[in-house]
């Protein structure tokens, strides 16, 4: 689902300070695949059959269907509601190559770091 004003991507990462550097750099490195070269038929089956999975159980709570109708309500239209399903079972792996090289661009990104203080208990 593409929508206008409306989305991110994030990824985190956790690692002992002596080796931030090296872990910021092999996830940087793994973004820039994404954006290269296409994940396979296999791998996009089986993201689209977690997204499903998870989407169905997430539709068992009401807070999150009140919170889905209002993010697609302010965000989107209310017929991305019933069309999800349908969605992401019509995503290529081409679609996803072309967004992933669009939106993965290294002069699009922003970072944020947060480091621990040293002998500091919370």
């Amino acid at each position: 689902v593409v929508r206008p004003r409306a989305g991110l991507f994030v990824t985190y990462i956790a690692t002992s300070p002596e080796k931030e550097g090296v872990a910021r750099a092999g996830l940087l490195d793994e973004i820039q695949k994404l954006r290269l070269a296409p994940v396979s038929e296999d791998e996009l089956d089986r993201a689209r059959t977690y997204a499903l999975g998870t989407w169905a159980i997430r539709q068992e709570s009401g807070g999150a269907v009140l919170g889905d109708i209002a993010d697609a309500w302010l965000f989107g239209s209310l017929h991305e509601l019933t069309d999800y399903a349908r969605a992401l079972r019509a995503v290529s792996v081409d679609d996803l190559q072309q967004l992933a090289h669009e939106f993965l661009d290294p002069a699009r990104r922003v970072e944020g770091a947060v480091r621990g203080t040293t002998g500091r208990t919370v």
